[in-house]
């Protein structure tokens, strides 16, 4: 879907708005970027067109859905959704570097913060380790859509030619965040950025690791990752 947002012009407006005002610009798109299954492309606005999805299928607002499905059944006790504020407390804000100094930019400065579809997750790192055992145990999802959202998907029409890296929303290998490393070993795993924050949540199967960082200000995650895992590696996993 082509991402039709005039964020730049329209700042003080997406300053404030959810998914429901981030998504209605497409509403003006007369064709696609390209067809389902041909290639791929990363979109924000596609999480949030599913968060639309869940509200209407569920009947429940995103926000109540995700704490009711997941933070409760994953026992994310401290864990928080951006929902029309910035949490009053508790919350680490993010940062970036301004010539010499650091600047606040998360919410109230950074354009679409408050559409929650595709982050606004408020977590630490003893809770994404409490999600990624709840998706172990198919605690809130069932057993074949986990392994299926952790099997790379390979659409009968693709013809890009990149080869296909993901599952349902997890990158699956060692492919661009891990090239010519000697791991032999399948990860799986999410990098993001928002604002001044910085995140990775890397799985590794077969040793059961599970490499999670969560940052307030810019800096080289994905380095990070590898000289986590090289010495992870290097001391026999």
């Amino acid at each position: 879907m082509p991402d039709l947002r005039n964020v730049t012009a329209r700042k003080d407006f997406f300053l404030t708005v959810g998914e429901l005002d981030n998504f209605e610009p497409l509403q003006a798109a007369t064709q696609l970027n390209f067809q389902p299954g041909e290639c791929f492309e990363y979109s924000n606005l596609a999480y949030n067109a599913l968060a639309l999805i869940i509200e209407r299928v569920s009947g429940m607002k995103w926000q109540d859905f995700v704490k009711a499905e997941i933070f409760q059944k994953t026992g994310m006790k401290t864990s928080e959704i951006t929902d029309g504020s910035h949490p009053s407390r508790g919350v680490a804000h993010a940062y970036d570097r301004k010539g010499g100094s650091f600047v606040e930019n998360d919410y109230g400065e950074f354009p679409t913060f408050c559409a929650a579809g595709n982050g606004g997750i408020w977590s630490t790192v003893r809770e994404l380790f409490a999600y990624e055992r709840a998706i172990q145990s198919a605690s809130f999802l069932s057993a074949r859509s986990i392994a299926r959202s952790r099997t790379i998907y390979e659409p009968s029409a693709w013809s890009s030619n990149r080869t296909p890296q993901l599952g349902y929303s997890w990158w699956i290998g060692e492919v661009g965040l891990f090239p010519n490393r000697p791991y032999n070993t399948e990860m799986i795993y999410h990098t993001g950025s928002q604002g001044g924050f910085r995140a990775f949540h890397v799985w590794v199967p077969e040793h059961e690791i599970l490499v999670v960082g969560l940052f307030n200000r810019p800096l080289e995650r994905v380095s990070l990752v590898r000289e986590v895992l090289d010495f992870v590696a290097e001391d026999g996993w």
